[in-house]
């Protein structure tokens, strides 16, 4: 997940106990880039693939916590 992330292929879809969640890379003009980050209703904007990975937005998990449980969607 963290690499389809970090090449900005666009929006990346995964659940987690049935769950829909997404993360949408977004690239600004001045080069930079920011992430929406989205589970269950709850959104939050992070502006890192560190912060991506560490920030628990899933059920109050990080990426990180959950990477073998959650299921990334093609």
């Amino acid at each position: 997940m963290k690499k389809k992330v970090e090449d900005c292929y666009g929006l990346v879809e995964f659940t987690y106990h049935g769950k829909y969640g997404n993360i949408d890379p977004c690239f600004h003009k001045d080069g930079t880039y920011s992430y929406l980050l989205y589970f269950d209703g709850f959104e939050k904007t992070v502006y890192s693939i560190v912060d991506v990975m560490n920030t628990p937005f899933v059920c109050g998990k990080s990426l990180n916590e959950l990477r073998d449980a959650v299921k990334v969607l093609d």
